[in-house]
């Protein structure tokens, strides 16, 4: 059999043909213009890709990738898959099931808190992976605009480019967003032009910075900071070419979002991707207290049993809110997947199916998501 091995700088090149040869089945792909901050002819980036070589060729990878999640105060060890691939000549052999379940048991070994990837749900499903988080999408277009404000707003939008003093700046109005990656300085111009989107610096009359837009070609946004939404809003759609802007944020009352729920034409969420938990008591108190800073939840205590795991028990008081391990018993017990839609959704537990219970629907679906620049 043969073994799973860390790929190195000298691999690049083949695993970037390799890579480019799989995907661009549909459409041509070009992985370093498309996540450039991933792939690199050094040893640390290489390193994150995990493969199968015959005779010296590759023949199946998987890329596990360490990020930094931070939802609110609490910081969370999360590895993000992606490129996971196999040779079209090799499709029977089982090497991607070989490297997935190799990659999990690096993650539990590496003390990660969790996991996420994008693919077909019951394809990840095997090795459990659940379709579940939550993020907002709304589309604006220019006739809401229109209706909404009086005069256009004296707001102009400079594309970056890497290095701009700008960003310093960019950075620490990052770092406050309740959820957030972490984004070295350097490289945030890089992480932030990930999946061919770009980074803009939304400027006022007077060119001082007010905010920052990460958007792609066709002018959705993925990523808003600003702290005058009622401006920068509106002279972002009205100065794209496209009738209609789509913003997507997670699902957490702010400013931006209740600005976009007042005036947008659509309203509607979706899942934030494939998720699985490692550590449930740290995710789960992360999350919760989160979303009971954001909005005022229902008193009440939860006990939740996660086959393979045990007893978790969310409370919300006046003051505060959390998530412990407990020996008591389960008011509900159920696998770590339906778990997952249990707490994360994206829809409300009692229309999911899974259980009517006024304080879960109350507090659920709870905010957990990834930052679309951070995605793999």
């Amino acid at each position: 059999m043969e073994p799973i091995v860390q790929l190195t700088a000298g691999d690049y090149e083949n695993a970037i043909d390799f890579l480019n040869l799989v995907f661009s089945v549909h459409y041509p792909i070009d992985f370093p213009r498309v996540l450039p901050k991933l792939y690199k002819p050094t040893d640390d980036c290489m390193s994150m890709n995990y493969a199968i070589k015959r005779h010296g060729k590759i023949r199946a990878i998987v890329g596990l990738y360490p990020i930094e999640l931070h939802v609110g105060a609490i910081p969370l060890k999360l590895a993000a898959i992606g490129a996971v691939s196999s040779h079209p000549n090799d499709r029977a052999h089982g090497y991607m099931q070989r490297l997935l379940r190799f990659c999990l048991k690096v993650m539990r070994a590496e003390g990660y808190h969790l996991s996420w990837l994008g693919g077909q749900r019951q394809r990840y499903g095997y090795f459990g992976y659940e379709v579940c988080g939550s993020t907002a999408v709304l589309t604006v277009n220019k006739k809401n605009i229109s209706h909404c404000y009086t005069e256009a707003p004296a707001v102009h939008f400079d594309k970056v480019g890497a290095p701009d003093e700008r960003v310093s700046q960019m950075k620490l109005w990052h770092d406050q967003k309740p959820i957030h990656c972490s984004r070295p300085v350097a490289s945030f111009v890089e992480i932030s032009r990930s999946w061919q989107h770009d980074l803009f610096a939304a400027l006022s009359a007077s060119g001082e910075l007010a905010g920052y837009v990460i958007a792609n070609a066709a002018g959705a946004v993925f990523e808003m900071v600003t702290s005058n939404e009622k401006a920068v809003i509106p002279a972002w759609v009205t100065q794209q070419a496209q009738d209609q802007v789509v913003f997507e944020t997670a699902m957490l009352a702010n400013p931006i979002v209740t600005e976009l729920t007042r005036i947008c034409e659509q309203p509607s969420v979706r899942s934030s991707g494939n998720w699985q938990i490692f550590d449930w008591q740290r995710v789960v108190d992360g999350v919760l207290k989160l979303k009971h800073q954001s909005m005022q939840l229902m008193k009440d205590t939860f006990r939740l049993g996660i086959d393979g795991y045990g007893v978790v028990e969310l409370k919300v008081d006046d003051c505060a809110a959390e998530c412990v391990r407990t020996q008591k018993r389960a008011h509900f017990s159920c696998d770590p997947r339906t778990a997952m839609r249990l707490l994360f959704g994206p829809l409300p537990p009692a229309m999911s199916g899974l259980l009517d219970h006024s304080t879960l629907n109350s507090w659920c679906p709870l905010p957990l998501s990834l930052p679309r620049p951070d995605e793999v």
